[in-house]
């Protein structure tokens, strides 16, 4: 079995339960792979603020990835790696929001954690939804709404949100757009707070900066350790994580993962282990013979 340098965790639904703690049993078997030299990473959906409280949980050291991988910052928060959607590629997606009935949500590069809303979408049944699911989980340090017409930022991802067929549409005015400043990929909704009706009846369009994704910050970090990416397992449990699945040297896929998602993942080393809320972790550490 390949010797395993550095360990990656994405966060919500794979390190956190759910009750978003990281369970005392993990939190050992974490403390005792960093004790023997094995090293520690995170790579999340969440801004650098909401991921902070877990770096310092477990004492991590090395460089982590954030906002679904646009960002990678060391401990204090200094920047390493980034990759935006440009000030016009942000118009194009407000655009495109308009036009297929979406409403959308800005994460700006500006200021790390920041989510953007417009303004005359405050108190729409969409934004109550996810203002609430966001209360619950606490993915950004700060909301603001601006009218829509003032959004002049970059951003490290726009999540268009709406009825299934309205995201459908938006994702083929996406793929239209003569000159692509993002690239697009059509997601179930999956959060803490959201009804079942909701999550059965809308989806979400993810706008990311064209070659960001979690695989990029992965391989950005573990270039910043001088680790090959053979040497690298990463654990994860939703469709943002495939491609920092696929990156690994050997991947880990939740037990609590959607059903289907382990065939979507082209990986000749893919675990299949248990759940977040279970043994899960502990179980996958002990097959990777590290714990």
């Amino acid at each position: 079995m390949t010797e395993i340098a550095l360990v990656a965790f994405d966060l919500d639904g794979t390190l956190l339960d759910s009750r978003k703690k990281i369970r005392s049993e993990v939190k050992i078997a974490l403390n005792e792979l960093q004790r023997t030299g094995v090293m520690l990473t995170l790579i999340t959906g969440r801004s650098f603020a909401a991921t902070l409280p877990f770096i310092e949980e477990l004492d991590i050291m090395t460089p982590v990835g954030v906002v679904h991988g646009s960002f990678v910052r060391d401990k204090q928060g200094l920047e390493i790696a980034k990759r935006v959607i440009p000030k016009p590629g942000v118009r194009d997606a407000l655009d495109i929001a308009e036009k297929s009935g979406c409403i959308p949500f800005i994460v700006g590069s500006d200021h790390d954690g920041e989510l953007i809303i417009c303004e005359e979408h405050k108190g729409h049944p969409v934004v109550e939804t996810v203002l609430h699911a966001e209360s619950d989980q606490v993915l950004f340090d700060e909301i603001r709404f601006i009218k829509c017409e003032d959004i002049d930022l970059a951003s490290f991802g726009v999540y268009l949100v709406g009825m299934k067929d309205s995201v459908t549409e938006a994702l083929t005015l996406c793929d239209s757009l003569p000159v692509q400043l993002f690239k697009s990929g059509l997601y179930p909704i999956h959060a803490t707070g959201v009804s079942e009706e909701f999550e059965n009846q809308s989806a979400v369009a993810m706008l990311s900066p064209v070659g960001a994704d979690k695989a990029f910050a992965l391989r950005e970090i573990a270039d910043c350790l001088g680790v090959g990416m053979e040497t690298v397992a990463a654990f994860g449990d939703w469709h943002n994580d495939i491609p920092m699945l696929e990156a690994a040297g050997t991947a880990i896929l939740m037990g609590n993962a959607p059903k289907g998602l382990y065939q979507k993942i082209n990986h000749p080393n893919l675990l299949r282990t248990g759940p977040n809320d279970g043994s899960g972790i502990i179980e996958a550490l002990r097959k990777l013979g590290v714990y």
